[in-house]
């Protein structure tokens, strides 16, 4: 839409997307991510960009939200049943982070607040009500946020006091040890501290300790919490992940996760099918070093509608990027739509310093603040205006940079 590609009068939108806290922005991250500044909680990851299952949103340098793609619950927040092009919403302002999941969608704003809208059958939008929303509203009662996340029926935040707290489903445990099966108000995850960084999947939760380690609850079907699922189906309270230590990045996915440690290597647990052209139990009950890949400072896991469509991206130290697993819609980027038991490098993409993907599509912010996306356009989650899917990354129209990408920080 015309609208979508102006602002304040300008024909072509100047957008510079920040790129938060943590080593997401090119050399500086790879030595913060190396160090113990990389785990402090007031550099938790900071992801101004989400990909949704057909939605994607992204935050400009301004604080503003810019949405695209499929509406149905409200989760673009547009009030549009499709966005084909991006366009920015009204409120909130001031904005360091979003994410999003299947079909609700968050955003922290530099304040500490946390604001919340589409899909709220469960509660996860922290309203204290079921009911879609259709724009975003500030959940009440939660201040001093320095990280969030969304999962498939759940909500975490991460307040800079190193407590988790969670609303929404907790069906799997994936809140913690709670008595009740959901909760439509924020409430605090009992048994986990010193966190600083979150991360949710989809029916299970992870937490990223000072000291390195990783902790997870929830869903254990596939092993996603980095034990045996064959024996514990979920755990609802929290424990740390055998043998993971030294971990700077974490990432929840559908069924499996992802982590990196300190030296650049990635670590991957859930299910895995066939990773470096060796068979792992299935599921992959502890995690296992993914081959052929180093210097990495970020990974994201998709979100997987089902246990076929697991797909995985890491960042590089030199803005490479990365990816492995299922690529049924062209989401890693390389070219093809073929399975990669091996992590093969996204083509025609460089000086990347934010990653994000879903089961369909995957985003990514270059160091000039430009925005790229590949995968599936089946509802214009590429943002392009059209229904072209892609297997190497294009830019989205009218999301460009006049400048380098800078680095936000949440308030006290």
């Amino acid at each position: 839409m015309s609208a979508a590609r102006t602002h304040d009068g300008v024909g072509v939108m100047r957008l510079l997307l920040a790129v938060g806290l943590v080593v997401w922005s090119g050399q500086s991250l790879a030595s913060e991510a190396r160090g113990h500044a990389g785990r402090d909680r007031d550099l938790a990851r900071r992801q101004v960009i989400a990909a949704g299952e057909q939605h994607s949103l992204a935050v400009d340098p301004d604080g503003g939200i810019w949405v695209w793609g499929f509406n149905q619950f409200g989760q673009v927040g547009s009030g549009s049943w499709e966005q084909s092009s991006p366009v920015r919403l009204p409120e909130p302002t001031g904005v360091v982070a979003v994410t999003t999941h299947s079909y609700h969608s968050l955003a922290l704003r530099a304040d500490g607040t946390v604001w919340a809208w589409g899909n709220n059958l469960h509660g996860q939008l922290g309203l204290g009500m079921v009911g879609e929303q259709l724009t975003p509203t500030q959940v009440p009662g939660l201040s001093n946020v320095v990280d969030i996340s969304a999962g498939e029926i759940h909500s975490l935040a991460l307040r800079r006091d190193g407590t988790v707290w969670g609303w929404g489903s907790s069906g799997s445990g994936q809140l913690g040890a709670l008595p009740d099966p959901n909760y439509f108000t924020p409430t605090q995850v009992p048994g986990i501290s010193d966190v600083v960084a979150i991360s949710a999947g989809k029916y299970f939760s992870l937490a990223l300790r000072r000291d390195g380690s990783v902790w997870a609850w929830g869903d254990n079907l596939t092993s996603q919490l980095g034990i045996d699922g064959s024996s514990i189906s979920q755990r609802a309270e929290p424990a740390p992940i055998p043998g993971l230590t030294n971990v700077v990045s974490i990432s929840a996915g559908g069924y499996h996760a992802l982590a990196v440690r300190q030296d650049g290597s990635v670590w991957a647990w859930g299910l895995l099918y066939e990773l470096g052209g060796s068979y792992y139990p299935f599921p992959g009950t502890t995690p296992v070093q993914v081959p052929g890949l180093s210097d990495a400072v970020a990974v994201t896991a998709s979100s997987a509608m089902n246990w076929m469509s697991a797909s995985s991206l890491a960042l590089r130290q030199d803005g490479s990027v990365w990816g492995w697993g299922d690529n049924s819609y062209g989401q890693l980027g390389d070219g093809t739509m073929l399975y990669r038991n091996n992590p093969a490098q996204t083509v025609g993409l460089g000086h990347a310093v934010n990653v994000a993907t879903s089961t369909y599509h995957t985003l990514a912010v270059r160091q000039d603040g430009s925005v790229w996306a590949w995968g599936s356009n089946h509802a214009s989650q590429l943002g392009d205006g059209t229904y072209t899917s892609h297997t190497t990354p294009i830019q989205v129209p009218g999301l460009t940079s006049g400048a380098a990408a800078r680095h936000c920080h949440a308030q006290p």
